[in-house]
C-alpha cells in the first residue's frame, strides 16, 4: 500500500513537472500534421514558419491559464490597543538606538603572539 503511495506521488510529481514541456512534445511529435493543418503561414512559406505560430498560440494559452491566480488577501492593520500601548512604554523607556547609529559591542579581542609557546619535554 505504501509503495503504491509513493509510486502515486512521485507520478504525480512528475507530471507537474513535465507539464510545461508538453506543447513541445506535441510539436515535435505532430509537426507535419501541424504545418499543413494550423500554419497561420502556410501561404508564405519564406518565413520558415513551420508551424511555430500554432506553438506560441497554445503557450500563450498556457501562460494564461496559469495567470488566474487570485487576487492578494489585504493584510489586517493591528488594532490591538495593549500591544500599541506597550510598544508607547518601550519607545519612552528605551533610548532611540537608530539616532545613535549602529550598535555593535565587540567582546571579542586577540593579541597576535610571535612565538608559540611549547609545554616543556
Amino acid at each position: 500500500m505504501i509503495r503504491i503511495q509513493a509510486i502515486l506521488i512521485v507520478g504525480i510529481f512528475a507530471f507537474m513537472l513535465l507539464k510545461p514541456a508538453f506543447p513541445y512534445i506535441d510539436y515535435l511529435v505532430r509537426k507535419s500534421y501541424i504545418i499543413t493543418n494550423f500554419c497561420i503561414n502556410k501561404d508564405k512559406p519564406e518565413m520558415g514558419c513551420n508551424g511555430k505560430c500554432h506553438l506560441n498560440e497554445k503557450l500563450s494559452e498556457d501562460n494564461k491559464a496559469e495567470d488566474n491566480t487570485p487576487a492578494p488577501v489585504p493584510q489586517k492593520q493591528w488594532k490591538n490597543p495593549e500591544f500599541l500601548l506597550a510598544t508607547r512604554i518601550i519607545n519612552n523607556i528605551l533610548p532611540d538606538l537608530s539616532a545613535q547609529g549602529f550598535l555593535y559591542i565587540n567582546n571579542y579581542s586577540f593579541q597576535f603572539a610571535t612565538s608559540v609557546f611549547h609545554p616543556p619535554v
